[in-house]
């Protein structure tokens, strides 16, 4: 039956396999008559796969006979219609019947998965099976939980039959390790001058600005469970299980609302201890206390324990830290007074770094794990400080495979190559991660800006300014403020390191998605956020931004007008040409990003992409083959740059023997000069359609020029002392530059002629 092959159009042609999760729970005995019922299934595919091929041969045969023989081919194709619909009756009456066998061995809750209306595909109980058991799971939790009157909740079991319960029962003993007593007043003293502590957002972030105090916690048990609903209010917290409804007596674990209630309930409870003078943080159930000296710390955790004890609240003493610690587990992390930085217990890093490493080893997995794996990661970012930067291209990827899965968790979906570049930094990292809980004050600030012409910025009492290139021009504004924030970091900050940035910049996109590194809504600018920060991390620089409006932006201006004539850029062919002449260059001098002919270059202003800023403040290395187009009123500060420092160079010059620095460049040549053609886009700003207004009026020379004299005079040597051609007069000055054969030059009573390029 091997050799019987399926049509690639005929994808149920199949047998029918039973799911892995109901045949774990088969006995042998029904696996091995099952699989004795596929066997037999199996043929019947087969013999299905072969009539439907026959078919497939009549039809086009049909097509190719006359019009006498129509009417018995089909007949004959009808009839192979009728041989394959009975077959799929009798597969679908089989499997039909091994649900039916199978049930036996099922638990009660799945007996529903044997119905004959659940459609089967190549699998025999669906596609959806493990879904439908995560559901059996949850609703046998349910009803435990519902029937289990003796959960050692302060309060009964927080729920009451019949849609009618009475008033709470009061709060007694709860499990070994609760306790509750009146509160003793009047312990407290108040203290001057204490700062406030907000219990809305609890975190490592409360605590910026705390000097380095020592700490208890104190944990409630079963916080929700402890504030009763109002009984006209219970109805609207009912649900039906079983026939029998049930409704909340107390505040529901699930409730949306919950959070929020129970944290502005707290509100007076902290308010009247901060009265007090004691320091506190909370987060819903978990409060930290702080104190400056031991005794401190044992009285505000032992009027706050009194004061939670006589409203009501059960104590969770294995949870709390009634110990003063300058180290302490708060909300799942280590807080470290000292250092002040937050950690992760070593039991979560290694659980976290199990998770990616068995997700990484996967091509292929569920949705509902890579959600697992990313709820994990998010946990911990209270306590690692750039685990932003690697968890949202797993969120990115999750978010597609949900749009295409229609939101189904169970469907499963590709572990791309940047998941797993992500999932590899938390393997490697995460065990030496940590939080900086009190950042220091930025060591300087800069002003950023960008329009759809170009981006600016302001750094001291330095501007600097940026045409975007073609495919930047295409970018969306959000995208080119991110750009002008990283431009400007890297071209002022790429010298320093151990610093705090400050930037300032009118757009609000820009601005979140550093502050966050990152986001999920473009793609393009969280790869964009990612680069910066990793440029920055590989610093130790750490950057914040701040808004400002954009009326008092003072780089608007920068990003707006930009200076056209400093981009000037010579032809990229003509450039290559000069290449293969001479070699390419190592350095380009006079450059920026977008007009810089090698990689490695120098600019005149700050630029993100230079090696150095301004050429004359370097030494120009005589191992280093450099490329020079400066400005025309720098050339004769070039050539003493090249003779004192002894380089080597490629330069291009006009033509211009009324120059002072002329005769100058000539005893500087090791090799006969080029000229370069005359083309009208021979010099052109990069990104735009301009070209140079003196195109016709200019000619420039490519020269390759040494600052050491043996090279010169090797050179000179070569050089004949007339170059002429018969008839002619010889040359006496170097005043005539032009003649019928072409542009020539004397020096030192030797000709040079000019090549054409």
């Amino acid at each position: 039956m091997k050799s019987v092959a399926r049509p690639e159009n005929c994808v149920s042609l199949t047998r029918t396999r039973v799911n892995q999760l109901i045949w774990d729970l088969l006995s042998p005995q029904t696996r091995s008559f099952d699989s004795v019922i596929q066997q037999h299934q199996e043929t019947v595919v087969k013999a299905s796969c072969n009539i439907t091929k026959l078919l497939n041969m009549l039809c086009k045969l049909k097509s190719e006979l006359g019009d006498d023989c129509q009417q018995e081919m089909q007949s004959c194709i009808d009839l192979g219609i009728d041989s394959i619909a009975l077959l799929s009756q009798y597969n679908k009456m089989t499997n039909i019947k091994r649900k039916e066998y199978q049930r036996f061995d099922l638990s009660p809750e799945y007996h529903h998965l044997s119905s004959p209306s659940i459609p089967f595909t190549d699998m025999l109980y669906g596609d959806n099976v493990h879904q439908k058991s995560k559901e059996i799971q949850d609703m046998n939790r349910l009803g435990r939980n519902l029937n289990n009157n003796n959960n050692a909740r302060g309060r009964g079991n927080g729920f009451s039959r019949g849609g009618s319960f009475g008033r709470g029962r009061g709060f007694g003993r709860g499990r070994a390790g609760s306790r509750r007593g009146g509160y003793r007043g009047g312990r407290g003293r108040g203290y001057g001058g204490r700062g406030q502590y907000s219990n809305d957002q609890g975190g490592s972030k409360n605590l910026r600005g705390v000097p380095s105090f020592l700490r208890n916690s104190i944990d409630l048990r079963h916080a929700y469970y402890s504030v009763p609903i109002a009984e006209e209010h219970q109805k609207l917290l009912r649900f039906i299980w079983k026939n029998t409804i049930f409704q909340y007596t107390c505040l529901p674990n699930g409730l949306l609302s919950a959070p929020r209630i129970f944290t502005k309930l707290m509100k007076p409870v902290f308010a009247t201890l901060r009265q007090f003078g004691y320091m506190n943080v909370a987060y819903i159930d978990d409060s930290l206390l702080l104190g400056d000296t031991e005794d401190e710390c044992i009285e505000n955790v032992q009027n706050t324990n009194d004061l939670m004890e006589w409203l009501g609240f059960i104590i969770h003493e294995r949870k709390s830290v009634f110990k003063p610690a300058k180290q302490i587990v708060f909300l799942g992390n280590i807080i470290d007074s000292v250092s002040m930085t937050v950690v992760l217990p070593k039991e979560k890093v290694e659980k976290i770094v199990l998770e990616c490493q068995n997700l990484i080893k996967k091509n292929v997995a569920s949705i509902r794990l890579v959600a697992h794996v990313i709820g994990l990661l998010i946990s911990t970012l209270s306590a690692v400080d750039f685990g932003h930067l690697y968890y949202r291209n797993l969120e990115i990827e999750k978010i597609q495979a949900l749009k295409f899965s229609f939101g189904n968790f169970d469907q499963n979906m590709t572990i791309t190559f940047a998941m797993k570049a992500d999932l590899k930094w938390w393997v490697e990292n995460l065990h030496c991660q940590k939080r900086v809980i009190n950042r220091k004050n930025p060591d300087f600030s800069m002003t950023t800006d960008a329009s759809l012409k170009g981006w600016g910025a302001l750094f001291k009492d330095q501007k600097i300014q940026g045409r975007w290139n073609d495919v930047e021009q295409t970018y969306h504004i959000n995208v080119l403020e991110l750009l002008a924030i990283s431009y400007t970091l890297k071209a002022f900050c790429k010298n320093y390191s151990d610093i705090h940035v400050k930037i300032f910049c009118d757009n609000s996109s820009a601005i979140a998605y550093v502050n966050n590194m990152g986001g999920i809504k473009s793609k393009q600018m969280n790869e964009i956020t990612k680069l910066l920060w990793v440029w920055c991390i590989e610093r130790n620089i750490w950057i914040s931004v701040e808004h400002i409006p954009g009326k008092y932006n003072a780089a608007d201006v920068e990003s707006r007008k930009i200076d056209d004539h400093l981009e000037w850029m010579l032809d990229k062919q003509v450039f290559h040409k000069l290449v293969e002449i001479w070699g390419t260059p190592d350095h380009d001098l006079f450059a920026s990003r977008l007009n810089c002919q090698v990689k490695s270059f120098s600019s005149w202003k700050p630029d993100p992409e230079a090696v150095f800023v301004n050429a004359f403040s370097i030494l120009w290395s005589d191992e280093v083959f450099y490329y020079l187009f400066p400005p025309f009123s720098l050339i004769s500060r070039c050539l003493q740059k090249v003779q004192k420092d002894s380089a080597e160079v490629l330069m291009i010059v006009p033509l211009w023997p009324t120059q002072a620095w002329y005769p100058v460049l000539l005893e500087m040549l090791i090799d006969f000069p080029k000229m370069l053609p005359r083309k009208k886009r021979l010099l052109s700003i990069p990104g735009t359609e301009k070209i140079h207004p003196l195109h016709n009026q200019l000619k420039f020379l490519a020269c390759r020029l040494s600052g050491k004299i043996w090279k010169t005079k090797a050179f000179q040597t070569r050089l004949p002392k007339s170059f002429w051609r018969l008839g002619e007069t010889v040359r006496k000055s170097n005043t005539q530059l032009m003649s019928s054969n072409g542009s020539v030059s004397v020096v030192k009573g030797k000709l040079i002629h000019f090549n054409q390029l």
